[in-house]
C-alpha cells in the first residue's frame, strides 16, 4: 500500500508490467511523461495479467494535466487475460462561492461533459435542499432521487433519457452550499463537499470541488510581508478570543529584537520575554488582549527581509485565556490595510459603520465586507458588531483625524443611532433601549463583561521564614529498636513481611537489621517484583515539614522506587557517580523510579525543590529485582525541611506566594535554551519554561483581582457591545 510504481510514457510509448497470473495492484502509480505533454483522450496500457484485482489507490504525475482533465482507471479485456488502461479524462468541476454559496456545474477543460447522474455529499450537512436543481430547471431529463429526496448530507438526480451536457458556460445551481462547520477555535476547517456522477457511458467519476476562497484558519495567522518585514497577527476565526501570550520562533534566526512589540505600543500590561534572533515573545501577567473574530494587530520591523520566505522555519505559541495554548498559522503575502469595522473602506472606525452594521443586521447569508459581515461569514451579526466595538475609534495611517466622542458620550450617540436604526423598520424602539441609562447600566454591564486594564499593581510582602534543614544519618539510628522520631520525621525499619524491626548497628549507615546484610534493604529470592520478600524502609513527614535529600552509598544496578509523593517532586540527582538518572515519575501512583546501572560506593544524591511534593506525606522506598538476582540499598542519610516556605503552583522562588517576581523570571528565561529549572521558571518540570509554565503562574496569581482593576483602570470602548448585543438581538427578535 505504501509503494510507488514509475511507468515512464514517451513518443515511443510506455513501460509495461507483465504477470503471469493474478496481478493485485495497489499504492500509487505515478506516470513520468518524458518528451510528451498528457491531454485529453490520452491512454497507456500499463499492466497485463492472466487477472487483475482491483486498481491503483492513486494515479499521479510530476506533469501537471490541464484544468479539469483527471487521470482515470480501467480494467479491460485482453485476449484470456485482462490489461489496466489508464486514461486521461475529462470531468465536471463544482465551483462554489464560498461567501453566498451559489454553486455552478462547469466543464473546466472546455470539452462539453454529459452526465446522466450525480450524487452530491456534505457528511457535515451543508447541502441546502432548497437548491434549483437540474430537474427544477427542466434539463435532461433528469429526477431528484432517493428514498428521502434531498437532505443535508446527500443530494442525487438521475436521467433516463441521455442526460445533459455540461459545457464551459456551466449550469447554475443556486444557493446550494451552507457555510462551513466551525469547530472549536485552532481546529482546521474542512470542505467535506463532494460531487460523484456518472457520464453518458455508464462510467462513474470524481468532479473537482473548488471553492473561491480557502476557508478561514479558524486560528491566530502570523502574516509576514516579505519586502518590508513587517507582520499581523489576526484572529482568523468567528471566535472572540482573549490573548495574554505569544511566542514566534525562527531556527534560522531571521527575527528581529527591536520589532515593534505590543509593549513598544503602549498596549497596556504587555512585556517583551526573553527577545533573540530566534525567538521573540510577549507577555500580558495581569490582564489580555481582546481579539474579536477577524481582529488584528501589527507587528511592525519582524522580520529579516534578506532571509529566505521559509514558512517551516517559523512558528507561532500562543494562549488564549479560558481556552489553552495553540499552535498558529504563519503565512507570506501583503497585509491587510483594511482596518476590522470599517465597512465604508473611508480608514476609520466610527458612527458611519455602526450605522452600516446597523442597516444590515441580521442578513444571515451573502453578506459583504461593505454591508458589516466584518469576519467574512457571509452574515451580519453579533460577532461582527464586537469587532466593529473592539476597534470603534481606530483609524489607518492615512486617515483623517476627527473627534471620537469620549466613551460615556459615545454610549449616549450609540444608543441614539440604533434607535434610529430601528425606527426605520417599525414605529417603536425596545423597550429595552429606552430603559438603559447610560452612566449607570454601562458601566455595571462593562464591570460583569470585560477585566479592566490595571495601570499598576501593589504588593504587600513580607519576609519568608528562612529554611530549616535537619539531617538524619545511620548516628541517629544505630541499634534502635523502635522506629526512629524526632516529632518531625519517623523513619521505619521493615523486615520481609513488612513488619516493623530493628535498624542495624551500623552509625554510617541506615537499614534494617538482618536478612543477609545488616543496614541494607535486601531482595532475598533474585525474582522480580514478587510481594512480601524485601525488607524496606518508609519516612513519614509530619504537616508543613518537607523532604529535601536523600542518599546512598551503593545499589546493585537495579532501579529505586520511592512512593508516596502527593505531586511531581521534580527530582534530580544532584551526584551520581554511577552514572544513575532518575527513569520518570508516575502523578497516578505518586513513584519515582531512579536507576543505578552500577556499584558505587560513593554516594548518590536526590535533591527535591518542590517542598510540596513530600509535605506531611509517607514515603516509601523498595527495589525491583528484575535486571539481577539479590540487589541491595544502603540509605546514608535523609534531610528534610523543617521550615519552609511552600511552593505552590506559579510559585518560582518559593518567597511570597505567586507574586509578579515569579513573572519576571518566566519572562528572562522564556523559550530559554534548557534544560531549565525550576528556579529559573519551569513549573511543569519539562525543562522548557514555555506558555505552559506561564499559564500556571497566571491561573495562580492573584494580583489581577477585580478590585485593583476597578480603582486602576479604564473600561476599553469595546465594553460598549456589551450593551449594544442585547439590544440589537431584541431588534432582530422582533422584525418581521
Amino acid at each position: 500500500g505504501q509503494s510507488n510504481l514509475v511507468t515512464e510514457v514517451s513518443l515511443s510509448g510506455n513501460a509495461q508490467v507483465n504477470v503471469t497470473g493474478l496481478a493485485r495492484p495497489n499504492g500509487t502509480l505515478t506516470l513520468d511523461f518524458i518528451g510528451v505533454t498528457p491531454t485529453a483522450a490520452g491512454s497507456w496500457n500499463v499492466l497485463n495479467a492472466a487477472g487483475i484485482a482491483g486498481t491503483f489507490a492513486t494515479v499521479t504525475s510530476p506533469t501537471a494535466l490541464g484544468p479539469g482533465l483527471r487521470f482515470a482507471q480501467q480494467v479491460l479485456p485482453n485476449g484470456g487475460g485482462q490489461r489496466l488502461q489508464v486514461d486521461v479524462e475529462e470531468v465536471i468541476s463544482l465551483m462554489v462561492n464560498r461567501a453566498t454559496g451559489a454553486a455552478t456545474l462547469k466543464s473546466e477543460s472546455g470539452t462539453p461533459v454529459t452526465i446522466s447522474g450525480y450524487n452530491l455529499q456534505s457528511a457535515s450537512g451543508r447541502i441546502l435542499t432548497g437548491y434549483n436543481s437540474l430537474s427544477d430547471q427542466g434539463l435532461g431529463g433528469f429526477q431528484e432521487s432517493g428514498p428521502a429526496g434531498f437532505t443535508a448530507t446527500q443530494a442525487a438526480e438521475l436521467s433516463a433519457t441521455g442526460g445533459f451536457a455540461i459545457t464551459s458556460t456551466g449550469v447554475s445551481l443556486g444557493t446550494a452550499i451552507g457555510p462551513a462547520v466551525v469547530p472549536a477555535f485552532g481546529t482546521a476547517i474542512t470542505d467535506d463537499v463532494a460531487l460523484n456522477f456518472v457520464r453518458a457511458d455508464g462510467r462513474n467519476f470524481t468532479a473537482f470541488v473548488q471553492f473561491d476562497t480557502a476557508p478561514i484558519a479558524n486560528n491566530l495567522v502570523l502574516t509576514i510581508d516579505p519586502a518590508s518585514g513587517n507582520a499581523q497577527l489576526k484572529n482568523d476565526s468567528p471566535t472572540s478570543i482573549s490573548l495574554d501570550a505569544y511566542s514566534i520562533g525562527s531556527t534560522s534566526g531571521a527575527l528581529k529584537t527591536t520589532w515593534n512589540s505590543l509593549a513598544d505600543q503602549a498596549t497596556a500590561g504587555w512585556q517583551e520575554a526573553n527577545p533573540l534572533a530566534t525567538r521573540v515573545s510577549e507577555l500580558n501577567p495581569n490582564g489580555s488582549l481582546s481579539l474579536a473574530g477577524g481582529a488584528s494587530f501589527n507587528l511592525n520591523g519582524l522580520w529579516t527581509t534578506t532571509a529566505p520566505q521559509n514558512v517551516a522555519d517559523l512558528s507561532l505559541n500562543f494562549n488564549a485565556q479560558g481556552l489553552g495554548e495553540f499552535t498558529g498559522v504563519i503565512r507570506f503575502g501583503s497585509l491587510s490595510t483594511a482596518l476590522p469595522g470599517d465597512a465604508n473602506n473611508d480608514g476609520k472606525v466610527d458612527l458611519l459603520d455602526l450605522d452600516i452594521l446597523g442597516s444590515n443586521f441580521g442578513v444571515n447569508t451573502g453578506a459583504t465586507l461593505s454591508q458589516g459581515d466584518f469576519n467574512a461569514d457571509g452574515a451580519v451579526n453579533l460577532l461582527d458588531l464586537d469587532i466593529l466595538g473592539s476597534n470603534f475609534g481606530a483609524m489607518a495611517a492615512t486617515a483623517t483625524a476627527t473627534a471620537v466622542p469620549e466613551p460615556t458620550g459615545l454610549v449616549a450617540t450609540l444608543l441614539a443611532l440604533v434607535a434610529a436604526c430601528f425606527g426605520r423598520r417599525r414605529s417603536s424602539v425596545p423597550v429595552a433601549l429606552l430603559q438603559l441609562q447610560p452612566q449607570a447600566s454601562v458601566m455595571t454591564a462593562v464591570k460583569a463583561a470585560r477585566r479592566w486594564s490595571p495601570v499598576a499593581v501593589v504588593l504587600l510582602v513580607a519576609a519568608a521564614a528562612p529554611a530549616q534543614l535537619v539531617s538524619i544519618t545511620g548516628t541517629s539510628t544505630a541499634g534502635l529498636a523502635t522506629p526512629f522520631t524526632d516529632g518531625s520525621i519517623t523513619i521505619t525499619a521493615l523486615d520481609v513481611n513488612g513488619a516493623p524491626t530493628a535498624f542495624g548497628p551500623s552509625t554510617t549507615f541506615i537499614g534494617p537489621l538482618g536478612n543477609g546484610n545488616d543496614n541494607a534493604i535486601n531482595d532475598l529470592d533474585g525474582r522480580a517484583a514478587t510481594a512480601g520478600d524485601r525488607d524496606g524502609i518508609t519516612v513519614a513527614l509530619a504537616s508543613g515539614k518537607a523532604l529535601r535529600e536523600i542518599r546512598w552509598a551503593f545499589t546493585r544496578a537495579n532501579p529505586v522506587l520511592i512512593s508516596g509523593f502527593g505531586a511531581d517532586p521534580l527530582a534530580r540527582i544532584a551526584s551520581a557517580p554511577g552514572g544513575g538518572v532518575v527513569l520518570n515519575y508516575n502523578s497516578t501512583t505518586g513513584t519515582l523510579a531512579v536507576f543505578e546501572p552500577s556499584f558505587s560506593a560513593t554516594e548518590t544524591v536526590i535533591s527535591f525543590t518542590n517542598a510540596a511534593a513530600t509535605d506531611g506525606r509517607t514515603l516509601s522506598t523498595s527495589l525491583l529485582d528484575n535486571f539481577q538476582a539479590n540487589p541491595q540499598l544502603t540509605f546514608t542519610r535523609f534531610t528534610y525541611d523543617s521550615s519552609f516556605g511552600l511552593l505552590l503552583p506559579g510559585d518560582v522562588d518559593g518567597l511570597n506566594g505567586v507574586t509578579v517576581d515569579d513573572f519576571n523570571i518566566i519572562r528572562s528565561n522564556f523559550f530559554g535554551a534548557g534544560p531549565l529549572t525550576r528556579s529559573q521558571g519551569d513549573l511543569t518540570g519539562d525543562g522548557a519554561v514555555s506558555l505552559v509554565d506561564f499559564a500556571q503562574w497566571e491561573a495562580n496569581f492573584t494580583g489581577n483581582s477585580a478590585g485593583f482593576a476597578e480603582a486602576l483602570g479604564v473600561p476599553e470602548p469595546s465594553s460598549l457591545v456589551v450593551v449594544l448585543a442585547g439590544t440589537l438581538a431584541a431588534g432582530v427578535r422582533r422584525r418581521g
